[in-house]
Protein backbone atom coordinates (compact mmCIF):
# COMPACT_ATOMS: atom_id res chain seq x y z
CA UNK A 1 0.00 0.00 0.00
CA UNK A 2 2.85 2.53 0.89
CA UNK A 3 4.71 1.95 -2.86
CA UNK A 4 1.06 2.94 -3.95
CA UNK A 5 0.68 5.74 -2.46
CA UNK A 6 4.46 7.12 -2.75
CA UNK A 7 5.22 8.71 -5.46
CA UNK A 8 8.81 9.59 -7.12
CA UNK A 9 7.83 11.96 -9.60
CA UNK A 10 5.51 14.65 -6.91
CA UNK A 11 7.59 17.51 -5.85
CA UNK A 12 7.37 18.20 -2.09
CA UNK A 13 5.10 21.36 -1.16
CA UNK A 14 7.27 24.23 0.35
CA UNK A 15 5.76 26.94 3.64
CA UNK A 16 5.42 29.09 0.86
CA UNK A 17 3.37 26.78 -1.41
CA UNK A 18 1.07 25.77 1.50
CA UNK A 19 0.01 29.06 1.95
CA UNK A 20 -0.53 30.18 -1.22
CA UNK A 21 -2.77 27.21 -1.69
CA UNK A 22 -4.25 28.10 1.14
CA UNK A 23 -5.51 31.41 0.39
CA UNK A 24 -6.90 30.13 -2.94
CA UNK A 25 -9.17 27.73 -0.89
CA UNK A 26 -10.39 30.40 1.34
CA UNK A 27 -10.94 32.83 -1.59
CA UNK A 28 -12.92 30.01 -3.22
CA UNK A 29 -14.78 28.86 -0.19
CA UNK A 30 -15.50 32.59 0.60
CA UNK A 31 -16.81 33.04 -2.78
CA UNK A 32 -18.81 29.96 -2.65
CA UNK A 33 -20.71 31.23 0.67
CA UNK A 34 -21.39 34.80 -0.51
CA UNK A 35 -18.65 36.73 0.81
CA UNK A 36 -15.58 38.33 -0.50
CA UNK A 37 -11.72 37.98 1.18
CA UNK A 38 -9.48 40.81 -0.46
CA UNK A 39 -5.89 41.16 0.39
CA UNK A 40 -6.19 43.02 3.80
CA UNK A 41 -8.35 40.53 5.13
CA UNK A 42 -5.74 37.62 3.85
CA UNK A 43 -3.13 39.47 5.01
CA UNK A 44 -4.09 40.09 8.96
CA UNK A 45 -4.53 36.47 8.90
CA UNK A 46 -1.58 35.50 7.99
CA UNK A 47 0.21 38.04 9.64
CA UNK A 48 -1.33 36.94 13.20
CA UNK A 49 -0.68 33.30 12.43
CA UNK A 50 3.21 34.50 11.88
CA UNK A 51 2.47 35.94 14.90
CA UNK A 52 1.05 33.51 16.92
CA UNK A 53 3.96 31.44 15.31
CA UNK A 54 6.96 33.28 15.93
CA UNK A 55 5.52 34.43 20.15
CA UNK A 56 5.22 37.93 18.78
CA UNK A 57 8.59 38.30 17.14
CA UNK A 58 7.31 38.30 13.87
CA UNK A 59 4.93 40.79 12.72
CA UNK A 60 4.09 40.53 9.12
CA UNK A 61 3.88 36.65 7.35
CA UNK A 62 7.42 36.41 5.18
CA UNK A 63 5.61 35.14 2.61
CA UNK A 64 2.46 36.33 2.13
CA UNK A 65 3.42 40.11 2.82
CA UNK A 66 6.33 40.27 0.82
CA UNK A 67 3.91 39.93 -2.68
CA UNK A 68 2.34 43.07 -4.09
CA UNK A 69 -1.41 42.34 -4.77
CA UNK A 70 -0.88 41.41 -8.35
CA UNK A 71 1.99 39.00 -7.69
CA UNK A 72 0.00 37.79 -4.83
CA UNK A 73 -3.03 36.74 -7.66
CA UNK A 74 -0.83 34.84 -9.62
CA UNK A 75 1.17 33.17 -7.24
CA UNK A 76 -2.20 31.75 -6.02
CA UNK A 77 -3.68 31.18 -9.56
CA UNK A 78 -0.60 29.12 -10.45
CA UNK A 79 -0.60 27.16 -6.65
CA UNK A 80 -4.84 26.32 -7.63
CA UNK A 81 -3.60 25.11 -10.90
CA UNK A 82 -1.02 22.73 -10.40
CA UNK A 83 -2.04 21.09 -7.58
CA UNK A 84 -4.42 19.21 -9.11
Amino acid sequence: MAEALSDDEAQPLSVRDLKLLSVGRLVERAQQLGGKLDRPKVQRLFDAIARDLSGGSTRIDPDIGSMSEETLRKAVKHALATAG
